[in-house]
């Protein structure tokens, strides 16, 4: 009896807080049941197809990338929203649901020192108020047992987003545009790049040549999305 009352309780508790503070898809914004761990509904999930797959190759400054979900159209949908709607909380909902489905990724990362996201222009920043890579960053550090640290580098050239860039202008559009810190102790340490879409790979790879000749000892690279469209011929195992 006394477990038929917990149950009932407890459903109109859910159902009260529904009714507040509705937990929405953030794919397509259907109200989800309250305290539901992915915030994604069934019918949206599948489109968030699990790949994690790893890219490297000696053409890249880092030592390679991982990435856990394709690049779909439903997540392409998803991560404009965050950025251009500024839906921060999408971003962090995202974040929940990579760790969640990667399950533990301690022990991959157990060697690095901090986990590093990829930085925003100041002028970028200031426009869009918020910058998409160091909130991933926050919920991987965290799932990876490692310190975020977001005052190693800087964006000090205000490029072209990458995404409206042809393949082969990736690389010059952000050649030479991030710098370390003076200060910032770099030298012997490794650390974990955190961006949102793995494309070309030429941010995170500037990135990367930045902290290794400063003398940064390993980078590894993790990405939410990977599209396989812009990484056809690179090094790729799943």
């Amino acid at each position: 009896m006394h477990l038929e009352i917990k149950q009932a309780l407890t459903s109109i508790l859910n159902g009260l807080l529904n009714l507040i503070y509705p937990a929405k898809c953030i794919a397509c914004a259907k109200v989800l049941i309250h305290g539901s761990s992915l915030h994604v509904c069934e019918l949206c999930f599948p489109s968030f197809e699990f790949v994690d797959e790893r890219v490297y190759g000696e053409e890249f400054d880092f030592d390679y990338a991982r990435s856990f979900f394709e690049y779909s159209d439903i997540l392409r949908r998803v991560i404009l929203d965050i950025k251009f709607g500024k839906k921060v909380h999408k971003m962090v909902s995202l974040a929940d649901i990579a760790m969640t489905v990667a399950g533990d990724i301690t022990y991959e990362y157990e060697e690095f020192d901090a986990v590093i996201p990829v930085p925003l222009h100041a002028n970028r920043l200031k426009e869009r108020g918020f910058n998409q890579a160091k909130l991933l960053a926050k919920t991987i550090a965290n799932s990876a047992n490692l310190p975020m640290d977001d005052d190693i580098c800087v964006r000090i050239v205000d490029t072209m987003p990458q995404s409206l860039m042809s393949s082969s202008n990736r690389q010059d559009n952000v050649a030479d545009v991030f710098r370390v810190m003076d200060g910032a102790e770099v030298r012997g340490k490794s650390f974990v790049l955190v961006d949102d879409v793995f494309t070309s790979g030429e941010t995170l790879n500037s990135l990367a040549r930045a902290l290794k000749e400063r003398g940064a000892e390993k980078i590894a690279c993790i990405t939410v999305c990977i599209a396989y469209t812009r990484v056809a011929g690179l090094g790729r195992d799943m």
